[in-house]
């Protein structure tokens, strides 16, 4: 299946299938063009997730292929957020 990948200042997270990406797009593009500020959306096995995002902040989206199996299991086993995350 495919998912969103979302990595912010080093920190990978999958989002939730229902969230807005061009409305995270919109919030990223106002935070880094006028002032900082917080960036909520709800990451696969975290729950809500909020981070500051400001100009010097990278920010990346790509959409992945993962095996269905592993998506189910992020609800008990969240996949690591960490820059070296194997997922």
């Amino acid at each position: 299946m495919q998912v969103t990948h979302l990595q912010i200042d080093g920190q990978s997270f999958y989002l939730e299938p229902h969230e807005d990406i061009e409305a995270l797009k919109a919030h990223i593009i106002e935070a880094v063009t006028s002032e900082a500020r917080f960036l909520e959306f709800r990451a696969a096995g975290y729950g809500s997730v909020s981070v500051l995002v400001t100009p010097r902040i990278g920010i990346r989206f790509e959409v992945r292929e993962v095996d269905e199996e592993m998506v189910a299991s992020w609800d008990e086993v969240p996949p690591a957020i960490d820059y070296a995350s194997d997922y």
